[in-house]
Parts: C-alpha cells; sequence; structure tokens
C-alpha cells in the first residue's frame, strides 16, 4: 500500500518525504526548510510539497501550537528511511540535521538566563525527541557538536526529561575526550574546546544539583571553574562558583560554601551582569541562611537580589527567590513564613510552567503540613510530589518523600492502638529510601541527616527488633516503582 502511494508521487515529493525520515517526533516547517531543502528540492518549495504530502495521508499536521507541527507514523516513516539509505541521502540529511540543532540549541542555552527562556522551554520540550536523535549522531560522528548540544541542554532538561538521562549523555562526550585525549588535554588544548568542556561539566554539574546527586555537583562545577578561569569568562565562572559553593553546602562543607559564594557574587558584580549579581545574591543568602555564620546578613543579600530580580521584570528569578527564602525558613522551623514563601514560588513557576520548579515547593508545603500536624494534607500533597518526581527521574528528591511519610506513620503509631503495622510502614519506608539514595549516590543534607538519625532511633526503640530488621529489608529489596507504589498507597 505504501509503495502504491509513493509511486504516485512526484519526483519532489518522493525526495522529501524520505529525507522528512531523518525527523524523530516531528518537525516545524522551519525545519523542514532548514534541513530537507537541497538539490532538487528549493526551500521556497517545502512548504507546498509538505501540503501535498498532507493531502496524501502520508504525513499528519497538528496546529496545537505556536507553528504547525508535522509527523509521519512511523510504518511510513520506515519506509522512508530505507528509501532515504537506498538514494544515499542519509549521511547528508543526519548531518544537516545534526547542524541545525546545534545550532538552534547554541542560541537557546545562554538564554536561560533571560525572559526567552520560557519560549525555549517549550521549543526544548517540542523538540526533545529530535535532541536525542542529534546526540545520537553527534556522539558517534561530531565531537564537538555534541559537546555543543549537551553543554546547552543543562537548564531545559531536567525541565522535560530528567538529569539522570541528560547526564548520561554528558558522560558519553566527556568519556570520548578521554579516549581520544589528541586537542583535549593538556597544556594546549584550543581555548574553544576549552569552553565546550567546561560547558559540559558545568552541564553536569547544574543536572547533579537538579538531580539531587549533592556530592557531584560540586566536583564537576569545580572541574568547570578549572576551565573557566584561564579564559576570563566572568558571567560563567561566576555561574560555576555559585553551584559549587551550593555543593560544599549540601555535603556540610560550610566554610567552603562560603568561600565560594563569596567568590561568585564578586565576579557578578565584576561582570556587571544585573542578573548574575541578583542571581548570586540569592543564591549566597541561602548558603548564608543555612550554614548560620557570623557577618552574613542572608537576609539582606536576598532583599536585594530580589529588588534587581523585580527592576528586570524577571518572575522567574522572583520565584526562584522565594524558593530559597521558603527553605531557609522552613529549616530555622519558622513554618508560617517559609509557607508564605513556598506558596509564593510554587504559584509563579506553575503560571510560567515550570512544574519542575513547582514540585520543589509543593514538596516543601507537604513538610510543612506534618510539622504541623496536618497529617491528611501531607498524606495528600506527597504523592502528587512523588508522581513528578518520577517523571523527572528525581530519585533524591523521591527518597526524601519516602522518608517523610516514614515520620509521618512513626508520629501517628505513638497515639494508635494498633502501633505494629505502623511502625512496621516507617521501617520499610526507611530501608526503601535509604536503597534509593545508596544506589543514585544521593546522600541526604547535613540538617536532615540529624534529625533523621533521632526517627530512626526512636522507631527502633519502638519496634521489636526482629520486626525493624524484617521490614527494613522488605523496604531494600523493593525497586523504585514498587516503592512508590507502596509509600503512595
Amino acid at each position: 500500500l505504501i509503495d502504491w502511494s509513493y509511486d504516485l508521487l512526484s519526483p519532489q515529493e518522493c525526495t522529501l518525504l524520505r529525507r522528512l525520515a531523518v525527523f524523530a517526533g516531528g518537525w516545524t516547517l522551519e525545519a523542514a526548510e532548514g534541513i530537507c531543502a537541497w538539490g532538487e528540492v528549493d526551500e521556497l518549495a517545502v512548504l507546498d510539497l509538505l501540503d501535498q504530502l498532507v493531502n496524501k495521508s502520508l504525513v499528519s499536521m497538528e496546529s496545537t501550537s505556536e507553528q504547525p507541527r508535522y509527523r509521519m507514523q512511523e510504518t511510513i516513516r520506515q519506509y522512508s528511511q530505507d528509501k532515504l539509505l537506498a538514494a544515499g541521502e542519509a549521511i547528508e540529511a543526519r548531518n544537516r540535521h545534526l547542524a541545525y540543532f546545534e545550532a538552534k540549541l547554541a542560541e537557546a542555552g545562554p538564554l536561560w538566563r533571560t525572559a526567552q527562556r520560557s519560549r525555549w522551554l517549550t521549543w526544548v520540550g517540542q523538540e526533545q525527541d529530535n535532541l536525542r536523535h542529534a546526540v545520537e549522531w553527534a556522539l558517534e560522528n561530531d565531537l564537538e557538536a555534541a559537546l555543543v548540544l549537551v553543554g546547552n541542554l543543562g537548564f531545559y532538561w531536567p525541565q522535560v526529561a530528567s538529569s539522570l538521562e541528560g547526564r548520561r549523555m554528558i558522560a558519553r562526550a566527556l568519556a570520548q575526550t578521554e579516549a581520544h585525549p589528541d586537542g583535549w588535554s593538556g597544556d594546549n588544548v584550543e581555548p574553544r574546546r576549552q569552553l565546550l568542556l567546561a560547558g559540559a561539566w558545568f552541564t553536569d554539574g547544574f543536572m547533579a544539583n537538579t538531580g539531587g546527586v549533592n556530592p557531584d555537583i560540586r566536583t564537576s562545577m569545580e572541574k568547570a571553574i578549572a576551565l573557566l578561569r584561564p579564559l576570563g569568562e566572568i558571567k560563567q565562572l561566576a555561574m560555576a562558583y555559585g553551584f559549587a559553593g551550593l555543593g560544599a553546602l549540601f555535603t556540610g562543607d560550610y566554610q567552603t560554601g562560603l568561600a565560594h559564594g563569596r567568590e561568585a557574587l564578586a565576579l557578578a558584580r565584576q561582570s556587571g551582569d544585573r542578573w548574575g549579581v541578583a542571581m548570586q545574591l540569592i543564591t549566597f543568602s541561602m548558603i548564608g541562611a543555612m550554614s548560620g555564620p557570623e557577618g552574613v546578613d542572608a537576609l539582606a543579600q536576598w532583599e536585594e537580589g530580589m529588588a534587581i530580580m523585580r527592576e528586570l521584570h524577571d518572575s522567574w528569578g522572583e520565584a526562584m527567590g522565594h524558593m530559597v527564602a521558603g527553605n531557609a525558613y522552613l529549616l530555622r522551623r519558622d513554618l508560617s513564613t517559609a509557607r508564605q514563601h513556598l506558596e509564593q514560588s510554587s504559584r509563579l513557576f506553575s503560571e510560567t510552567s515550570y512544574e519542575f520548579l513547582a514540585n520543589i515547593g509543593r514538596s516543601g508545603l507537604a513538610e510543612i503540613a506534618w510539622r504541623q500536624g496536618d497529617y491528611p494534607r501531607a498524606r495528600v500533597l506527597y504523592p502528587q510530589v512523588i508522581n513528578l518526581w518520577r517523571l523527572a527521574d528525581q530519585r533524591g528528591g523521591i527518597a526524601r518523600c519516602l522518608e517523610c511519610l516514614g515520620f509521618i506513620a512513626g508520629m501517628q503509631a505513638r497515639d494508635a492502638a494498633e502501633q505494629v503495622p505502623l511502625l512496621r510502614r516507617a521501617a520499610t519506608l526507611y530501608g526503601a529510601a535509604e536503597s534509593i539514595r545508596r544506589t543514585n549516590n544521593s546522600p541526604m543534607h547535613p540538617w536532615e541527616q540529624a534529625e533523621y538519625d533521632g526517627y530512626l532511633a526512636n522507631l527502633r526503640d519502638m519496634l521489636d527488633q526482629d520486626e525493624f530488621a524484617s521490614a527494613w529489608r522488605t523496604g531494600q529489596q523493593m525497586d523504585l516503582d514498587q516503592a512508590i507504589s507502596f509509600a503512595t498507597r
């Protein structure tokens, strides 16, 4: 049937149809014109040819976004791929596909710091299959292009796919630079390549942060810093120091966290980048508030950063500031103030479709609920948080939710007529969470660990030793989906 339809096409329609098979997950008119128009297919003819393929039911069109997207059924795509190979055009098509998406992502990458981030986030979400497709081809054929792609995915990818997947792509690209060190290591690396390597390590650290793999944040960011400093890339260097400071904070090295935070703020001020200054003020306020040193006025830093974000009309930056403040007040157990900030953060992020970031606020609101004794509210919120973390593959966040649900079960057991089932539930949740953290290299924050140790000791006192060991072992043996199913039932 496809042969019959194909034979009825004009030569130009045949050519375009087979070239369209290079796309994964659909395409736009702009992409088709940029990738498929060469030789006998003129760029100005692509729209008319696409319309003909739609009319002949070989291509479908969706008008749900700003610009229509086109798709073809998988059977037609496979047939067209065979034609593309037979025509000897497959390599040219893949190279053009890679060049197009490399250029688009190189444009999008730096704009996460601007009000255009929402538009590009939508684009990455729509094109994620094509971006995976491009990365795969680049990893096999063009290492520099692969590094451009993975180095510019950092802000966007965790919000449309997962940090874990993104870090795997980065690891494959960096492994290739290590396997072929000529031109990629030593004292004679070209500045352009040095910048690409720095971008990959920065993105890896960024995704380690969004993925909750706290030890890797600082490690990757400090590798980026070592590459960026000789290049004089002050804006990027400031961001790397800021995230390295957070990585140090999250692993309990408060002095290094403060030192990196101060350096980040100084570099941002030196660069004259108002948005960068605001971001580093907000970041440094978080480091200062959570490490609690003398001589750091975290509130003043935060207020200055928020004032700049408001001046820049950056609602995303304001939402980030409210999230930082909410978590700082939560740590200090000022639950009323924490709730105000986290509700504001979640609202602002949700309004602009940043559901990944909004979920951090929801997680904090769930914690406030159980700390105030509203266990039913917490039991409603945590499944919502867990399900979104599962979509994002945020395993550290899932583990934290399981631990908090374990705290709730343990506290409810104190007043229950039948204590053992609730205590066993708590032990099972703790066992499952520990397994997730261990396999994901995602230890607790130091301030979480101290509280957890107290709850765990109380549970051991209340539950028979054999009962505890059995329930803990049950949790340890669960895979991720089993643990989520147990926690949310």
